[in-house]
């Protein structure tokens, strides 16, 4: 075969991949804007092989919106596995969204909280976490400190602690020590509802 008819070859070739992958692309996009996520996820994954850098973030989407439908669905052994999947695909082992949203559902508060605290230390932002207000308040009834969060998130740790001590305050009857805890608590903090709760209490037992 001479280099001419190679090069041709190699050409078709390339011009071959190009268009089935354009046609791939264009079916992978709108199955996942429909919601048909097991579907993307198998047009993207072929795509992934190609040009994994360019593809692989909506790879992931598909992962997302599986695990999910999971999730509401109660498969969570199903969507534990989908997160082991996404972990694999970005080389992050750490737990995220998915995981706390899995001990959610099972009401495992204790993991609840540590998964949260984890997200906090890894810098992700409050608003940012699914479940953020349940999974705060599982920080506080767990009644551990999480020092992970004392040099990344001082605020939180603060506050948290505060609650926690103003609660074992009010179950010494230490009415006034419990209230000055947590008065400095703002109205925008997450701890917001534990300040009024404690109120509460304090002006319920003095």
């Amino acid at each position: 075969m001479s280099k001419e008819t190679n090069k041709e070859k190699q050409c078709f070739v390339r011009q071959k991949t190009f268009f089935f992958a354009e046609v791939i692309e264009q079916d992978a996009r709108n199955n996942l804007a429909k919601g048909k996520f097991l579907l993307a996820k198998d047009g993207f994954n072929d795509l992934c092989k190609i040009d994994k850098e360019k593809y692989l973030p909506e790879l992931l989407a598909c992962y997302y919106g599986m695990a999910n439908e999971m999730i509401r669905n109660g498969q969570l052994s199903d969507a534990a596995q989908i997160a082991d999947n996404i972990k694999a695909l970005t080389g992050d082992k750490n737990e995220g969204s998915l995981d706390l949203l899995i001990a959610v559902k099972q009401k495992d508060y204790d993991a609840v909280a540590r998964i949260y605290a984890n997200l906090l230390f890894q810098g992700r932002g409050i608003s940012d976490i699914p479940e953020s207000s349940l999974a705060t308040d599982a920080l506080v009834v767990s009644f551990q400190e999480f020092p992970q969060l004392k040099s990344n998130c001082p605020e939180i740790y603060e506050e948290l602690h505060a609650v926690q001590q103003a609660l074992e305050d009010v179950s010494s009857e230490r009415y006034e020590d419990a209230w000055l805890k947590v008065k400095k608590i703002a109205v925008h903090s997450f701890f917001s509802h534990w300040k009024l709760f404690i109120k509460g209490l304090v002006a319920f037992y003095k």
